[in-house]
């Protein structure tokens, strides 16, 4: 452990994103806190109100989208071959069951080949010598068979790097030691403890690979690794008990320097392999603890931690001495760096490549958080404030530890780590300053992050670069206004667009004119949402309101006499006394318009909102101008300060009169004006439609006039050609005077003369339309209706009587004449 550091980096204040096991390997796998964990989130809103999300062990899991948004997914992605090896701790029991377990007590109940599925759905390609949860709580189910086992931890990892270089495949090895974790690593190192447990017993069962044989049943033989690496080795057990006897004293304590040096030997074995595989410089190796021995604390001696770096290949140079702030969430875009990668991820976490390879002397960043149960510190620079909820006490942390601390339980408490590192002595009360900086960074870590944020901001997608890495983590989507700036005259209000991240939502409204969802604009409102780096509307709008200069339609006539009638209402006098006025259309009505913004919006409302509008009048006698709208221009009294804008409706002629369209009878007859956003039916008389329909009687689409003069179908259709009619009678020949009997489709129909029978299946005129165009048009679609009938043979037409029909007939069977009808027509088709 100590060479790492001396062959590369040392980091002086490194800190574990929290004081507990599980939420520290969920920050530091994800990059982000643990209180954005969607598990941790979801369990807090099912038994806490109104609070922040609670870190803990049984909060923090590794799930959802958390299980896909990681370093080993990441890594995976950009063709890394991905490995988790030891301790794993973060599985959620719902995945455990999903999976065919559910357990009582322990995890460890689960089979364990569902422990290494449940470690590969988190991106891991290799799950091996998995250890899926403590074994200080598993009961018997451990205690029974087996214990912590580095010699099996080691070798797993070391055939995993193996495999990667044979296959010339850069790799990623999760390395998580079981030990030291309490004062249990005796029971494995000792044969006089709860063991002796060996080097064969594992959750795996006892296994029987060639490299345990020699080791399995003696404390003092050693682990066989010759077939991976002839320099790799580890001391025996007995040998790691004994190492501890000078300096540590006591079952309890012994354990604990034990398993470090337990932890030791199995680094060296590792760091042998990569040397004697000359790969030792091209690998990036990171020693780091998960938290401290003030455990389940935010005490410096709680989340202060080592962290070694060596990479020489990666720029870092023996002997450097790294002194910033640094955190466990900076594990993952700091590998992403040196890796080369970019593209986006969403991390709380910053990279402190530029600092290990010496390119810069500081990190850009304020600073770092640490999080237990619903306790939180924050630490920046040499000052620290913890934040203990009052509400929501901490009470995860034994009386042994939290016994050390004067200020336990009190919710503000500051420290200067500079000259108080055993945080004896609260300053909240005499550095008010620094209290105030830092509650506002508390303040904007609860609201920004802790309060159900979680994954994630941006989509994971990486790809390596030739150049520097660049990893965006939240989309910025800019000013509104880069969006939606005035269109054609028309202002947006987009005032409570603040903030440009993703996920911001403000509202777009539309001051004047008409807004994309086609409605009038006065106030409009869309909501819109910075997502994927662009504003995107919730309405579907383009982010504009349309708006035109209508001036041009209205003739203007200043100094008329104007008397109110119909929708022309009171107005209030030259000399300012305003009377009671009903319809009349204020300033505001349009925002803060000018006189020419409001004489626009005036007009666009009278020919578009306003029935039988002829024009306005305007009046500026007031403390605030209005309009009124007329529906006849009748003269009575002249007043110098009104001016009358009557409507040229010549001039808004935008799209043409809707002709028929080619091939087809097209009823428009709705479609009589031709202003900006007139609609208008659209009927296929006959034949199948775009909408891929068969017309029966008249299939509409809706079309509407749209701002460039087009005709513009609600339904997709091309409106040029859409309504298609076929000749089909072409296809059929025909005979007459013939008397036909009906089967199949063929049904009985009323003689010349004759009482009327029921039928059915007959195809009244009105089929097509309440007036087909013509007789052959009528035969032309009863044609067209049993060409796409598969046994339709023929049809029968008859004239006789109000309403023409038409019989479909299966089979053409023909009986000799009893009486002829010249107007009764068999066609029979000639496919």
């Amino acid at each position: 452990i100590d060479r790492i550091g001396l062959e590369g980096a040392t980091f002086t204040r490194a800190y574990s994103a929290s004081g507990l096991c599980a939420p520290s390997r969920v920050a530091l796998l994800t990059g982000r806190y643990a209180s954005r964990g969607e598990h941790a989130i979801g369990k807090t809103a099912s038994n806490y109100a109104d609070t922040h999300t609670r870190v803990t062990v049984p909060y923090s899991k590794l799930t959802g989208a958390d299980s896909s948004h990681n370093l080993a997914a990441g890594l995976g992605s950009v063709g890394f071959r991905t490995g988790a090896f030891g301790k794993w701790h973060i599985a959620a029991e719902a995945d455990l069951n999903a999976m065919g377990c559910e357990y009582s007590s322990t995890e460890y109940e689960c089979d364990y080949a569902i422990a290494q599925q449940v470690v590969q759905q988190a991106g891991f390609d290799v799950a091996e010598a998995i250890f899926i949860a403590n074994l200080n709580n598993c009961g018997t189910t451990c205690s029974d068979s087996f214990s912590h086992n580095m010699e099996w931890l080691t070798f797993e990892a070391i055939t995993f790097m193996a495999d990667a270089l044979d296959a010339s495949q850069p790799f990623f090895a999760y390395v998580n030691p079981t030990v030291p974790h309490g004062s249990d690593a005796a029971n494995s190192l000792t044969t006089w403890n709860d063991g002796p447990y060996f080097c064969a017993a594992t959750p795996a069962g006892t296994i029987t690979d060639d490299w345990a044989q020699a080791c399995d049943g003696s404390m003092t033989a050693t682990a066989d690794f010759s077939s991976l690496c002839s320099t790799c080795t580890m001391a025996t057990r007995n040998t790691i008990w004994s190492s501890s006897s000078g300096s540590c004293s006591g079952t309890s304590d012994r354990s604990l320097c034990s398993g470090i040096n337990w932890v030791d030997e199995s680094l060296g074995a590792m760091y042998d392999f990569l040397d004697e595989r000359a790969a030792l410089d091209a690998t990036m190796i990171m020693v780091f603890s998960d938290n401290g021995h003030a455990k389940a604390t935010v005490y410096e001696w709680g989340v202060r931690t080592l962290l070694h770096v060596r990479y020489p290949d990666g720029g870092i140079a023996a002997g450097t001495t790294v002194n910033e702030l640094v955190s466990t969430i900076d594990i993952v875009p700091t590998i992403f760096d040196f890796i080369g990668l970019s593209g986006t991820y969403d991390t709380n976490g910053v990279s402190w490549k530029a600092i290990a390879d010496g390119s810069t002397t500081s990190l850009d960043r304020t600073e770092i958080i640490a999080e237990v149960a619903h306790d939180i510190a924050v630490i920046r620079h040499d000052i620290k404030l913890i934040f203990q909820d009052s509400t929501n006490a901490n009470w995860i942390a034994t009386s042994g530890i939290y016994s050390e601390y004067d200020h336990w339980h009190t919710e503000f408490q500051l420290y200067n780590l500079t000259v108080d590192e055993g945080e004896t002595t609260n300053l909240a009360d005499s550095d008010t300053d620094s209290l105030s900086t830092l509650q506002a960074l508390l303040e904007s870590h609860l609201v920004a992050v802790a309060t159900n944020d979680g994954c994630c901001s941006v989509p994971m997608s990486l790809s390596a670069t030739s150049g520097s890495s660049e990893i965006t983590t939240f989309y910025d989507c800019g000013a509104l206004s880069e969006y939606a700036p005035e269109y054609f005259g028309s202002k947006i209000d987009a005032s409570d667009c603040t903030a440009t991240v993703e996920g911001t939502e403000c509202a777009v409204k539309c001051a004047t004119g008409w807004d994309d969802d086609g409605d009038y604009g006065v106030q409009d409102t869309d909501a819109v949402e910075c997502v994927g780096g662009v504003w995107t509307s919730a309405s579907g709008w383009a982010l504009t309101c349309l708006h035109f200069d209508h001036s041009h339609s209205y003739s203007v006539t200043a100094g008329a006499t104007v008397s109110g009638s119909t929708i022309a209402v009171d107005f209030t006098a030259a000399d300012g006394t305003e009377y009671t006025s009903q319809n009349k259309y204020l300033q505001t009505h349009c925002g803060d318009c000018d006189e020419a913004g409001l004489l626009d919006v005036a007009g666009e409302m009278c020919w578009t909102q306003v029935s039988g509008c002829v024009g306005f009048v305007y009046f500026s006698g007031a403390a605030t101008p209005f309009v009124m709208f007329k529906s006849d221009a009748t003269t009575s009294e002249t007043y110098t300060s009104i001016v009358w804008y009557q409507f040229d409706q010549s001039s808004l002629m935008y799209c043409d009169i809707f002709s028929d369209a080619v091939g087809g009878g097209v009823d428009t007859s709705a479609c009589t004006g031709h202003l900006l956003r007139t609609e208008c039916a659209v009927t296929c008389l006959s034949g199948y439609d775009q909408d891929g329909d068969y017309t029966t009687n008249g299939d509409t689409d809706a079309a509407t006039c749209a701002s460039d003069g087009s005709w513009v179908s609600a339904s997709g259709w091309t409106l040029s050609s859409a309504c298609s009619l076929i000749d089909y009678m072409a296809s059929y020949t025909t005979h007459q005077s013939y008397k036909v009997n009906g089967n199949g489709l063929a049904l009985y129909f009323t003689k010349s003369g004759a009482s009327t029978s029921t039928y059915s299946n007959y195809y009244y005129q009105s089929y097509c339309g309440d007036d087909c165009p013509s007789e052959s048009a009528f035969l032309n679609v009863a044609g067209e209706l049993c060409s796409a009938e598969d046994d339709c043979a023929a049809l029968t037409y008859y004239s006789a009587g109000d309403d023409p029909y038409v019989i479909f007939k299966k089979v053409a069977t023909l009986t000799s004449a009893s009486s002829e009808w010249a107007v009764i027509e068999k066609a029979s088709t000639a496919r």
